[in-house]
């Protein structure tokens, strides 16, 4: 039976294998060079659009995404990135730091909000940087709470579908824990991700894998940007969000979304 050790084992055998082989050598910032900004490499490009191919279990699919205007949620204005098709996150986005604001759950076409801090990408650019993950989430059925670690690993060349970028790789280990409240059921999930997120364009390539406990099976996940259309840089912009359509009720814990 796969345990907690085990999977360890098998994460670090992963993630050795990505950041010794992936992309392209490592790129060390000379002291003399100005600082790297966040905005860089998770930038609010109006218009653009990001096609990505998502591979979960071998099982591919392809979709397109957009910045879709920006909402005020508790005093902070959070930008909505989206496919139009039910799968919708909100980021606050600084000079300094990318905050999680949003996500959608269970089908919902507009976000549910965080408590707490879920930090996607945070200053300064540069190898060994780390930041802590502790957040939670609500639906009307589920809780979710997620803890865990960002940490920046090599600034390299990233060459994806879509074209070659200097990128920032950033590793994660995040566990999430979800209680539903109608039946009091529990579970947790183990996830261990490495994004890379390319400058002036933000997300780039994803790959990773999540232990699911009470199913004692591992998710093996890929997710690649194979084509881009550039848009315009804005850093404040406001708009309005179309409204959500029906939502579509499941029953089983839902399974933890990509971090990006």
């Amino acid at each position: 039976m796969l345990n907690k050790q085990h999977y360890s084992v098998a994460c670090a055998m992963i993630v050795a294998m990505f950041l010794l082989c992936s992309c392209a050598l490592i790129h060390r910032r000379n002291p003399a060079e100005p600082e790297l900004s966040v905005n860089e490499y998770f930038p609010h490009n109006a218009g653009a659009k990001y096609t990505y191919r998502i591979i979960i279990d071998k099982q591919s699919t392809e979709r397109t995404f957009q910045w879709k205007g920006a909402e005020e949620v508790n005093g902070k204005k959070v930008y909505i990135f989206t496919d139009g098709r039910g799968y919708t996150k909100g980021y606050e986005l600084t000079p300094d730091v990318v905050h999680l604001r949003g996500i959608s759950l269970e089908n919902q076409t507009k976000p549910s909000w965080y408590r707490g801090d879920n930090v996607s990408l945070k200053s300064p650019i540069a190898v060994g940087n780390e930041w802590t993950i502790n957040a939670s989430v609500e639906t009307d059925r589920t809780k979710i709470h997620q803890s865990g670690r960002g940490e920046i690993v090599r600034l390299e060349k990233c060459d994806v579908a879509a074209g070659s970028f200097d990128a920032v790789k950033v590793l994660y280990n995040i566990t999430s824990e979800y209680f539903v409240k109608e039946t009091g059921e529990k579970s947790a999930v183990l996830a261990q991700y490495i994004i890379w997120y390319g400058k002036g364009v933000g997300p780039l390539k994803q790959i990773g894998t999540s232990l699911v406990e009470k199913e004692d099976h591992i998710v093996y996940l890929e997710q690649e940007l194979i084509k881009y259309e550039k848009g315009r840089l804005v850093m404040e912009k406001s708009a309005e969000v179309k409204e959500p359509v029906s939502e579509k009720k499941e029953d089983k814990i839902p399974f933890p979304e990509t971090v990006f």
